[in-house]
């Protein structure tokens, strides 16, 4: 089997091929599958993530006025939470990624949902994110409840990809054509 290394540098070439306009394609078919879906219907709270390039973007998600949404802002080794407030907007954080400005939310228990960026993911749960850890250590030292759901193209959902033991499972995985939950956690 491919090193997690190797399939990043694979997935991100893939995807640099699709480009923007399939990927915003992608994007809006997730969240129509999204605002669907009854896990999400009956959520009160949501962490979402600010994309990074060709990443699946679920900001059109922040239109559902019914929501509470919550995003991450990084510090150089964990993820503090911040509710989103679009009167207060967002400011470049680490790796140049937009982070929400106001207060870290210290209840972290209200999370319904985190919807969780990652280049692919395998049948099992397993992600495969950028390399830093930084969502398997936020599920590790708090204890969040809530939902973790991958949204990611479905050319991206391999039946198995290289993991180690600190690697964090999720529940669901999101794509533009279906809602998978995980059962075999």
């Amino acid at each position: 089997m491919l090193s997690k290394n190797d399939f990043r540098k694979i997935i991100k070439m893939q995807r640099e091929k699709l480009g923007y306009n399939s990927i915003s394609v992608i994007s809006e078919k997730i969240v129509e599958n999204i605002l669907q879906w009854d896990k999400y219907i009956t959520a009160k709270n949501i962490m979402i993530f600010y994309p990074l390039d060709l990443e699946i973007s679920l900001l059109h998600l922040l239109n559902d006025s019914s929501k509470n949404f919550y995003f991450p802002v990084t510090d150089k080794e964990n993820i503090r939470v911040v509710l989103y407030d679009k009167n207060l907007g967002f400011k470049k954080g680490l790796f140049n990624i937009n982070e929400p400005l106001g207060d870290y939310e210290q209840d972290l228990s209200l999370l319904d949902i985190v919807f969780v960026p990652a280049l692919a993911v395998d049948l099992y749960g397993i992600r495969l994110g950028y390399g830093k850890g930084y969502y398997d250590r936020f599920f590790q030292n708090i204890s969040v409840k809530a939902i973790r759901a991958i949204p990611v193209y479905s050319e991206f959902c391999y039946n198995a990809l290289p993991s180690y033991e600190h690697d964090e499972k999720c529940d669901y995985v999101i794509t533009e054509k279906s809602i998978l939950e995980i059962k075999n956690h």
